[in-house]
C-alpha cells in the first residue's frame, strides 16, 4: 500500500490455449486479453509497461513492444515442423495511475499432441505394407529410415498417382524396429506418426558350403566331421549335425566315429565327389558337395589345394609328395617319404608322417607335426610377427641332440634370438626377440603331449 492509501494493482495468472496452433505465423494477444482478470483496487485504468519471456518447453519467441498501450503482443513459434505440444511462458508488468506496479504470469499452450504410435507385426525376412498416399503438388508423405531395415515406396499398379509404402527388415533380423511417417503441406507444419514394428523370428535353414579334398589313387581320404562343418553356418545359432553322406561319384563314402571316409574306385584318378547333409535340430537341413581330386602317387607328385578348407591326405603315400594347401583352414598329411608340406594362409593342421619332412604352416595359427624322422619346421617372420598368430609344434623330437628336429627362422633381423618365456599346458612357450629384445611373436613347442627338453641353439637357426 502506498502513501495516501493507494494499493498496487491486483493481477491473476493466465493460461491461453491456442492449440493446435504450430505454424510460423504470429499469434497476437491484446492488452485486454491479459488484463481482463486484473484490476486496480481504486478502480483506475491499468497500463502494460513490460513483458519478459521466461523458460518454457517450446521454442516460442516474443516480438518487442514499441508502444505497450496500443500495440498487440505477438507470439511466434518460429518453426513449422514442431512435432509435439509446447508451452511458452512470459511475465507482464502493469502499472496504475500512481505508478504502482504488479506482475502476472501467462502460459501459452501451442502445438499438438504427438500421434499415438501405430504397431505393425511382420515375420522375419518378410516385407509388410505400411501405408499409401496420393502424390500432390501441395505436399505428401515421406519417412525416415529405421535402424534394422529399409522403408521404400512403389507405384500402385491400380492407381498411377498413388504410392505404396513398405517396410523390409534386414536379413535374419527379429525384434523391434521404428521409423516415422512424415506428412504435411509443402512449407507448412509436418506431422510425424511413429510406426513401431515387431519382427517375429522364423526358423532359418542351415547353409552347408562346399568343400574339397585330395588323395592318391587307391588311398582313402579321411575328413573329420568337425572340419566339414567348420564352414557351414546357421543364422539362428543352432548346433549343426552332419547326419548323412551319399551320392559318391567315382568312389564310395561312409560316416562313422566322427569322420567321413571317401575311398576312390580301384585304379581311378581324376575328379570324384560325394555329398553330405547337415541338420540344425529343428528339422531344417541343407546339403553340400565335397570335390575330391584323386591323383597318382608317383615320386615327386605335387598337389595344390584351393582357396577353401581342403583335406589333402597322402598318409598312405610311400614316395615323396609335395603339398600346398594355399588359402583356407587346410588339413595336410604326408606319407612315409621325405615330404614337403606348406599349409599356406589359414589355421592349418600339417602332419608330415614318416620321413625327413619339411613342414611350413604359413600365415595363421597352425598345428604342426613332423612325425617320425628328422623334420624341419619353417617359421617366417611374415607368418609370425606380422600376423600375431601362434603356431604349435606338437611333436618336436630330439631337443638338445644332434640330428633331431630343427626349426628354421627366416626373414628376422640379424641378432634375433629365441627365448623361453613360459609354458601353456603341455607345451613350452618361446618368444622370438629382435636384437633389442623386442618381441617378434611366439611359438608353442610340445614333445608329443609333454613339455620335453628345453630347446638349445642346435635345435633352431636364424637364416
Amino acid at each position: 500500500m502506498a502513501a495516501g492509501g493507494n494499493l498496487a494493482p491486483a493481477t491473476q495468472d493466465d493460461i491461453l490455449n491456442v492449440r493446435p496452433y504450430y505454424d510460423d505465423f504470429q499469434q497476437f494477444f491484446s492488452f485486454s486479453d491479459l488484463t481482463q482478470n486484473d484490476r486496480d483496487p481504486e478502480g483506475g485504468p491499468l497500463t502494460l509497461v513490460a513483458i519478459e519471456p521466461k523458460p518454457g518447453t517450446g521454442t516460442g519467441d516474443w516480438a518487442s513492444l514499441s508502444d505497450p498501450n496500443t500495440d498487440a503482443i505477438y507470439f511466434s513459434v518460429g518453426n513449422p515442423s514442431i512435432r509435439a505440444e509446447g508451452v511458452a511462458t512470459f511475465v507482464y508488468t502493469v502499472a496504475d495511475q500512481e505508478g504502482l506496479t504488479s506482475t502476472g504470469t501467462v502460459q501459452i499452450l501451442y502445438g499438438e499432441p504427438a500421434p499415438e504410435p501405430r504397431s505393425i507385426t511382420v515375420s522375419e525376412d518378410t516385407r509388410v505394407f505400411v501405408a499409401s498416399y496420393i502424390i500432390a503438388n501441395g505436399g505428401g508423405t515421406s519417412y525416415d529410415q529405421p535402424e534394422h531395415g529399409v522403408v521404400y515406396q512403389e507405384d500402385d499398379p491400380e492407381n498411377g498417382r498413388n504410392q505404396l509404402i513398405y517396410y523390409q527388415p534386414d536379413s535374419d533380423f527379429n525384434g523391434t524396429d521404428t521409423f516415422d511417417l512424415i506428412s504435411g503441406p509443402n512449407g507448412g507444419p509436418l506431422t510425424y506418426a511413429p510406426i513401431v514394428l515387431t519382427v517375429t523370428p522364423v526358423a532359418d535353414a542351415p547353409e552347408a558350403n562346399n568343400d574339397s579334398g585330395a588323395t592318391g589313387a587307391g588311398q582313402p581320404l579321411l575328413i573329420p566331421v568337425a572340419q566339414l562343418l567348420s564352414n557351414d553356418t546357421e543364422a539362428d545359432g543352432d548346433t549343426l549335425t552332419l547326419t548323412a553322406v551319399g551320392d559318391a561319384a567315382n568312389g564310395s563314402v561312409s560316416l562313422g566315429n566322427g569322420q567321413v571316409v571317401f575311398t576312390p574306385k580301384a585304379g581311378f584318378t581324376g575328379q570324384a565327389s560325394f555329398t553330405y547333409q547337415v541338420e540344425d535340430g529343428t528339422g531344417l537341413s541343407d546339403t553340400a558337395t565335397v570335390s575330391v581330386t584323386v591323383g597318382q602317387t608317383a615320386t615327386g607328385s605335387y598337389v595344390r589345394g584351393t582357396a577353401g578348407a581342403d583335406t589333402l591326405d597322402y598318409a598312405s603315400a610311400t614316395t615323396r609328395v609335395q603339398i600346398a594347401g594355399l588359402a583356407g583352414d587346410d588339413t595336410l598329411r604326408g606319407g612315409t617319404g621325405s615330404d614337403a608340406l606348406n599349409g599356406g594362409a589359414g589355421n592349418d593342421i600339417v602332419t608330415g608322417g614318416a620321413g625327413n619332412d619339411s613342414i611350413t604352416g604359413g600365415m595363421g595359427a597352425d598345428r604342426l607335426g613332423g612325425g617320425a624322422g628328422n623334420d624341419t619346421f619353417h617359421i617366417a617372420r611374415g607368418d609370425l610377427s606380422l600376423t600375431g598368430a601362434t603356431d604349435l609344434i606338437v611333436d618336436f623330437q630330439g631337443a638338445g641332440q644332434a640330428g633331431g628336429d630343427v626349426i628354421r627362422f627366416t626373414g628376422f633381423a640379424a641378432g634375433s634370438t629365441l627365448e623361453l618365456v613360459g609354458a601353456s599346458g603341455n607345451a613350452r612357450v618361446y618368444e622370438v626377440q629382435d636384437g633389442a629384445g623386442v618381441s617378434e611373436g611366439q611359438i608353442l613347442v610340445s614333445a608329443g603331449g609333454a613339455l620335453g627338453q628345453v630347446l638349445t641353439s642346435i635345435d633352431y637357426a636364424f637364416a
